[in-house]
This record gives structure tokens, C-alpha cells and sequence, in this order.
């Protein structure tokens, strides 16, 4: 009889979910029904927008199709401008050096990692290098940075403090050197 009873119990209760389940979906049939243009003229106004719409893509795309040959010959005045790879080293530390030289710090060295670009006939090159200098120094550093004729990409700043040892202890002052780690990218067209 327990058994009798669990099984009926179990077939009520699968019943009652089916049910359930099947009201829902015909209530979200229904609802989208109901959201549907109820007369022709609802369904054209409708179907008219959409068509502005896509008719709008459409010429956006032949906009960008006819401006293909211009920006991809911008490209590659852009990728000619780039420095050469056997020089490109030199050039990039010499200016460095005299963009720290201009802001009055010290420019602490330079390291390069260089990756090829895919596909491109470029390198990528990342740089990490350390300066040291008042405030105003290094902000003057970073504005040459981002003025240079050159592409560079800076990456991230990390800062770090020195005080002379006498003041250990006392809060920092105007004068106090700060050190800054620059990490930094630029792009050299390969040598050929």
C-alpha cells in the first residue's frame, strides 16, 4: 500500500510540473503573439524601419569598402616612417637620453625585448627603462615621450621614492628624487 501511495504520489507530482512547464510556454508563445503588428500596416511600418536600418549598414559598409585603398596606403606610410630595426636601437636610446637630458633627471638605462609582428613586416619592441629626478622632471620626460616625432607607447609607471639618510623618519620634501621604471613600446619595419 506505502508503494501504491509513493508511485501515485510521484505521478501527481510529474503531472502537476508537465503542466506547469506547458502553461509557461504557452504564456510566452502568447506574450510574443501579442508583441507581433496586429494589422498589415503594424507589420510594414515595421518592416520598413528594419529595411532603413540594414539600408544604413549597408552603405556604411561600401563607405568603409571605398576607403580601403586610402587608409591601407596610410598604413604603409605609416609603417615606412617607422625607424629601421638596424639603426632603430641607437636612435630610440640617443633620444631617451636627450629627452632626460631636457627635463634636467637622470636617465638610469635601457633594456629591449623584441617580438616580430605577425604578418607585418615590423617588430615590436618593449622597453623597460628607469629614470630619476624631481617631480616636474619626470613629467617633462613623459610629455617628450609623447610629443616625439617617434611612436611610443607607454605602457605603465612604477614609482619609487629615495631620501637622503638623514631624513629617514620625516615626511617627504619637494626636492626629494623620485624613481620612476617606464615600461614603453615602439615598432621598427624590418630591415628589408
Amino acid at each position: 500500500m506505502h508503494r501504491e501511495f509513493t508511485f501515485r504520489r510521484r505521478l501527481i507530482i510529474g503531472s502537476l510540473a508537465f503542466l506547469l512547464t506547458a502553461d509557461a510556454g504557452l504564456g510566452v508563445y502568447s506574450w510574443r503573439l501579442a508583441a507581433e503588428p496586429k494589422t498589415p500596416e503594424e507589420a510594414l511600418a515595421r518592416q520598413t524601419r528594419q529595411l532603413k536600418v540594414l539600408s544604413g549598414e549597408i552603405d556604411r559598409a561600401n563607405r568603409i569598402k571605398a576607403d580601403l585603398p586610402a587608409t591601407m596606403a596610410d598604413c604603409d606610410r605609416f609603417e615606412k616612417s617607422l625607424l629601421p630595426a638596424n639603426t632603430g636601437y641607437s636612435v630610440v636610446t640617443a633620444e631617451l637620453g636627450d629627452f632626460a637630458k631636457k627635463a634636467g633627471i637622470e636617465l638610469l638605462g635601457v633594456s629591449f625585448h623584441q617580438t616580430e609582428v605577425k604578418d607585418r613586416p615590423l617588430y615590436s619592441v618593449e622597453m623597460d627603462a628607469g629614470v630619476s629626478g624631481n617631480y616636474l622632471g619626470v613629467v617633462k620626460f613623459i610629455n617628450g615621450l609623447q610629443r616625439s616625432k617617434d611612436v611610443y607607447v607607454v605602457e605603465s609607471l612604477a614609482l619609487g621614492t629615495e631620501r637622503p639618510e638623514s631624513g629617514q623618519g620625516q615626511p617627504a620634501a619637494a626636492g626629494d628624487l623620485i624613481h620612476v621604471r617606464v615600461r614603453l613600446r615602439t615598432f621598427f619595419r624590418t630591415n628589408g
